[in-house]
């Protein structure tokens, strides 16, 4: 994997790659650490309609009542889960983001705050 980086993150964030066998079902997800926090690259894919009774799955709400809307493939996109099964399906360890998260990860990165882009005068 090759990874172009003008700004000098990787050196800068400590950053590394990796991956991560799911031992549920075998599946690997490619994985990205970035300043001590490992997040996963792929969107998960774990198949919980058994484990969740069948009803987990956006993807089946979506074929049976919504035929015109289009499901994503799976095997290269993932699946779509409600909140609670997301939650359920991540791999023990793992857990889905917080925005807090995503603001701490934007922090790292642009060395300040998410909101000091904000206009003053529009943000109220």
């Amino acid at each position: 994997m090759k990874v172009i980086d003008h700004f000098g993150l990787i050196e800068r964030l400590n950053v590394s790659f990796s991956e991560f066998k799911d031992p549920r079902d075998g599946k690997v997800y490619q994985t990205v650490k970035i300043a001590g926090v490992e997040w996963f690259r792929d969107n998960l894919n774990f198949d919980d309609t058994e484990e969740f009774g069948n009803v987990a799955l956006l993807q089946d709400i979506f074929s049976v009542e919504m035929p015109s809307v289009k499901v994503p493939d799976s095997d290269t996109c993932g699946r779509l889960y409600s909140f609670s099964a997301a939650q359920e399906a991540c791999p023990e360890g793992w857990e889905i983001p917080k925005r807090e998260d995503f603001i701490e990860l934007y922090k790292k990165i642009a060395q300040k705050d998410p909101f000091d882009w904000k206009d003053p005068e529009r943000a109220m």
